[in-house]
């Protein structure tokens, strides 16, 4: 049942009305409205494209390259730390040792071979009464840094390799 009614003063003189009471001006506004919610076959939608994933993937590859070869040195050179630190404390032991007894190779000063608290460096001592040798070997040349896989002291203080300590 389609009607026309006529308005005075109306902009439209005449406006159809169907059956469920909607106007042809309210159907093409509902019709816009619903072409503007639903994207067609032509219209551009949300997402990644096949490019911009690859560019993300080639970024995230060269960061990586650059970032895991500095950390695997960072750690290398802590092992190294932990070797020092035995050597150190092994070090101050002895001291004592001779502070109190005037000799570094008595029993009280025995048992001090041991791996470093990590478990890095092994190391070994070698006591005379007036002197002493310490070296720290790693037990993994390749988890420490080139050129410290072993670390050596003395109870004068002098240390070997330079570049390690």
């Amino acid at each position: 049942m389609q009607g026309i009614r006529k308005t005075r003063g109306s902009i439209y003189a005449e406006t159809r009305w169907d059956e469920h009471g909607f106007s042809e001006l309210d159907q093409k506004v509902s019709a816009a409205s619903t072409r503007a919610s639903s994207p067609g076959p032509m219209e551009r939608q949300g997402g990644f494209t096949l490019i911009e994933l690859l560019l993300c993937i080639a970024i995230i590859g060269l960061l990586a390259s650059v970032a895991y070869p500095m950390y695997t040195e960072h750690l290398r050179e802590t092992r190294v730390a932990d070797g020092r630190a035995l050597l150190m404390t092994t070090a101050s032991s002895l001291e004592r040792c001779y502070s109190r007894d005037q000799a570094y190779d008595i029993a009280a000063c025995d048992g001090l071979e041991r791996p470093s608290e990590s478990g890095f460096y092994q190391l070994s001592v070698e006591r005379h009464p007036g002197r002493y040798f310490l070296e720290a070997r790693a037990l993994d040349a390749q988890s420490v840094k080139e050129g410290c896989d072993s670390l050596t002291m003395d109870q004068t203080g002098e240390r070997a390799p330079d570049d390690c300590w």
